[in-house]
């Protein structure tokens, strides 16, 4: 199914949180104690600066609609509140300080379930979405989340490719 205009945002996202994890499951074992400490910081920061407004506006903005609907599937909902709830507890465990051994486990476990998670999203919540949402629903959604993003990705362009 063609992925909703309105929704291009959150779906750029996706693209650019799968990368990351990408880079640390294909790359992480052949990296240094120091390159191990540094994709600790970054993921940090990306977390700080994008995954917490990612995680919040899905949820304020679209999975509350999702709620409001009869027909909707819930436990679309309730999994991606457990996708987010684990994910920000690896994070928890990313800031503690652990050996670099240790903290490649982590890193990798983040990567994993943020793939996972973003697969289901793509491909479960968000086709679901488009079925039970109205048009009006997915107007407010892209209001807000362009509230919220701000000039974010002004300088990119947001579409993305159908997926079929």
């Amino acid at each position: 199914m063609k992925r909703f205009e309105q929704i291009h945002y959150l779906s750029w996202d996706h693209r650019n949180a799968l990368l990351e994890s990408f880079k640390i499951l294909k790359y992480i074992d052949s990296f240094t104690e120091e390159e191990i400490l540094n994709k600790k910081d970054f993921i940090l920061k990306f977390y700080e600066l994008d995954l917490l407004l990612h995680f919040r506006t899905e949820e304020e903005c679209l999975l509350s609609r999702i709620i409001l609907k009869h027909d909707a599937n819930t436990d679309y909902v309730r999994k991606t509140f457990d996708d987010h709830l684990l994910i920000h507890s690896l994070i928890v465990l990313l800031k503690r300080e652990i050996d670099a051994k240790k903290l490649k486990i982590v890193l990798k476990e983040f990567a994993k379930n943020l793939q996972e998670h973003i697969r289901f999203e793509e491909r479960q919540l968000f086709e679901h979405s488009q079925l039970i949402l109205s048009e009006t629903d997915f107007i407010e959604i892209q209001k807000e989340i362009l509230e919220r993003y701000g000039d974010k990705y002004k300088s990119f362009s947001c579409q993305l490719p159908e997926v079929e």
